[in-house]
């Protein structure tokens, strides 16, 4: 088996004429080919959409999608169903899973909205120049120089020829100024997946870490290659993660709850760590809650607090000791996210920090919603520890 599988993988390689392709590269072909097949259609000329039809198993995309759709999901007007068809075709559990792990042809994608949508809005454009009878050059000025929309550039235009009179009331036919609005973009739920994706990838690494027996561990070998393809993982991705969870461990915080081995001998980590615990995070909706809520803090708020709880983290007593001199930075950050911190009564001790003695405080828990509810520390630090992950991850 491992010699056929060898020369396939040679076959491929050659066919490529890269030395680094793989089997598994051809289930990510597959998938691209497949779900951009299914956003084309045949007045398509560009390159890309040629491409794929030339290898297309019928003549047009319309052939395709109909008996895509009548393989998958036996209803061809169903088409949002279809990226979840094919997710569930290649195994993933979620189509999540699939667009952002597996598809590397969105840009593509945008570009044939963009492209459709400056297709109708430049037929509108016509048919709204024509009711105005305002020059096509002149309308093009007006749009690039305001920002706004082909509508509203004639409106006022309208309103003043009296063509649309009957329709406005005395009490509208003043041309108010309209500024464009500011649209943030939701990035959450990318964030939130991509957290998802490095827990998964620490599973990993200590799956591979144990079976190893200690040794270094061959993120290409066929076992590694196995076990990461079975968890929806990309092996470049997986190795960034173990880099930073590394890197992390050397300069930001000691944190353990994962068994995979220090890269350095002189990383001292604590013999107790909490695996069973830390999984049963991922099933708890209180922690991705409190993702959520860290997460609403703006960049340099988030990176200040990562700091001051990578210091003040004590893997050996897991517990968070605050110093006394940062107290006060503690709760204003946390009072922003209306979390109250509970430094625990007579909980004072000194503890080394770079060789200096520090006063510090002991705090295990946040309170919320007036006292009501808490927020245990335990759980926050592997949130904290996830985000901090992240931001290493994060390209600056």
């Amino acid at each position: 088996m491992d010699k056929i599988f060898n020369r396939v993988t040679e076959a491929l390689q050659l066919a490529t004429g890269d030395k680094n392709t793989r089997l598994y590269d051809c289930r990510h072909a597959g998938i691209n080919f497949i779900s951009t097949a299914l956003q084309l259609n045949d007045s398509q000329t560009d390159p890309i959409a040629l491409s794929i039809k030339q290898w297309l198993p019928c003549v047009t995309f319309a052939e395709f999608q109909e008996s895509f759709s009548q393989a998958t999901i036996g209803n061809p007007s169903t088409r949002h169903a279809l990226l979840p068809a094919l997710a569930m075709m290649v195994g993933h559990s979620s189509a999540t899973t699939t667009i952002s792990n597996y598809i590397h042809l969105t840009h593509y994608w945008r570009w044939l909205a963009t492209e459709r949508e400056l297709r109708s809005l430049k037929t509108l454009d016509g048919g709204l120049q024509a009711l105005a009878t305002m020059p096509k050059a002149q309308l093009f000025r007006q749009k690039n120089k305001t920002g706004l929309s082909a509508a509203y550039c004639i409106l006022e235009d309208l309103i003043t020829k009296g063509a649309t009179a009957n329709l406005i009331s005395e009490e509208g036919s003043v041309f108010q100024e309209l500024e464009l609005s500011n649209i943030a973009q939701d990035t959450l739920t990318a964030k939130l997946v991509s957290i998802k994706n490095i827990e998964r990838s620490l599973r990993v690494l200590e799956h591979l870490s144990v079976t190893s027996g200690g040794n270094v561990i061959d993120l290409n070998g066929e076992q590694a290659q196995y076990v990461i393809e079975k968890s929806d993982l990309e092996t470049s991705f997986v190795n960034r993660v173990w880099q930073a969870y590394q890197d992390t461990l050397e300069n930001d915080v000691g944190y353990r709850a994962f068994s995979i081995p220090a890269r350095l001998n002189n990383v001292v980590l604590p013999d107790v760590y909490r695996p069973k615990a830390a999984e049963a995070y991922l099933s708890d909706p209180g922690f991705w809650g409190s993702i959520k809520v860290l997460l609403s803090l703006d960049q340099t708020t988030l990176n200040r607090f990562l700091s001051l709880w990578g210091k003040a983290w004590d893997a050996s007593d897991r517990v968070c000791k605050v110093p006394a001199n940062k107290r006060a930075e503690w709760q204003a950050i946390l009072g922003r996210l209306s979390w109250y911190p509970e430094f625990k009564q007579g909980s004072e001790v000194r503890r080394h920090q770079h060789g200096v003695q520090v006063r510090c405080h002991e705090l295990r828990t946040l309170s919320e919603n007036n006292g009501e509810e808490s927020v245990s520390m335990l759980r926050l630090s592997h949130a904290l520890f996830l985000l901090t992950l992240q931001q290493r991850l994060t390209p600056s």
